[in-house]
């Protein structure tokens, strides 16, 4: 199962707004443009003479042009954020040299805000009655559990994707399908005690109910032609196939589940 899913959920931050738009017109679109390019460098002239060698150098122009081809929606996402990125970069950066030299600052920017770092320490320790060694001491060791914490969410947030995909046989598909549901349904994958499972019978219950109820019947044929071969050696059976299933209801649905084969092994 690939390790993508929208970035593992943006990192844990979520959000990821709404899953990036269908673009399989894209490649047709640009076909069509191509093809219409081709026809419109292969229509016949009429004209000789000066008038040929016009239209013939018109022509290789046009073909030499290169074709372009507009970014998808993801990629115009993505540019929109490098560039809101870059200027605030930028803004910040203007504000720390007017910092430096409103204090006659001569160093560089990094000993600057190394220099500001350990000012804050003092006057943080002096307020506080510790040594500003150990309130970096204490600001590292929150580094570290948050970024622990981070590692673990990330592993459990898998680790639920991958006994989901188990339990109810799904493709990679699916699981995307699920995610990029409960994205736009506003729904914390992330949330501690998430019951993928439960969760999934929710959102696709349709989708999964046919599923099971198929696969049961198709264990019940198998299961019943398995004795009948054993009973008549000719392998003729009068048995029809068994009604189907009625589900309308949670209940009977979590019931149809646990008489599934894979509940019994």
């Amino acid at each position: 199962m690939p390790e993508d899913y929208q970035a593992i959920l943006s990192d844990l931050g979520v959000d990821t707004s709404n899953p990036p738009a269908d673009n399989t017109n894209a490649g047709n679109t640009d076909a069509t443009n191509v093809s219409n390019e081709g026809s419109s460098t292969a229509t016949p002239e009429v004209n000789n003479g000066d008038n040929n060698a016009s239209t013939q150098s018109t022509e290789a122009t046009k073909s030499a042009e290169p074709l372009v081809i507009e970014p998808s929606d993801e990629q115009k996402k993505q540019n929109e954020a490098f560039a809101s990125l870059r200027t605030e970069n930028s803004r910040y950066k203007k504000f720390l040299q007017q910092i430096m030299k409103g204090a006659n600052y001569q160093g560089s920017e990094q000993d600057f805000m190394k220099a500001l770092e350990e000012e804050s320490y003092k006057r943080q320790a002096q307020s506080s009655q510790v040594s500003p060694e150990l309130l970096k001491r204490m600001d590292a060791l929150e580094n570290q559990n948050s970024a622990l914490i981070e590692s673990q969410n990330r592993q459990t947030f898998m680790a639920n994707l991958q006994g989901l995909q188990e339990t109810f046989k799904l493709t990679d598909k699916d699981i995307k399908e699920f995610v990029d549901l409960a994205v736009r349904e506003h729904i914390d994958l992330t949330a501690p005690g998430t019951n993928f499972v439960t969760l999934y019978q929710g959102l696709f219950f349709n989708k999964l109910k046919d599923k099971m109820i198929e696969e049961a019947r198709q264990e019940w044929i198998a299961q019943n032609s398995k004795a009948n071969n054993a009973a008549n050696p000719d392998g003729k059976s009068g048995k029809k196939d068994p009604e189907p299933t009625n589900v309308n209801t949670m209940a009977e649905f979590n019931s149809l589940l646990q008489s599934m084969p894979i509940n019994n092994k």
